[in-house]
């Protein structure tokens, strides 16, 4: 069985042909608002931009464009060259130690 060519799939967010699809601005301002609207912390905020912001310059164009397929791929690569290291147990360093 043949593997579908993940760029000839429907976005995982369709709009409308008549619909402009977002800009990156308008979707980074909704991703901040919705972040500190969840109460994630400035770092965290900070680190999620910044791994869209890596998928953005992988694939050169808007994540409202980019199908659902696309973006697993690249999150499973992303996770794949940069493994987690585990949470710090010990309290307020957000670092690990050894």
């Amino acid at each position: 069985m043949n593997k579908p060519n993940v760029t000839q799939q429907e976005p995982a967010n369709p709009i409308s042909k008549s619909a402009r699809w977002p800009s990156v601005n308008e979707l980074k301002f909704k991703f901040i608002t919705d972040m500190e609207l969840a109460g994630l912390a400035s770092t965290s905020r900070r680190t999620y931009l910044t791994v869209i912001e890596g998928l953005i310059k992988h694939f050169w164009c808007s994540p409202a464009k980019l199908t659902e397929q696309q973006v697993f791929d690249w999150i499973l690569e992303y996770h794949r060259q940069n493994p987690h290291s585990g949470p710090d147990i010990r309290a307020g360093t957000g670092k690990n130690k050894r």
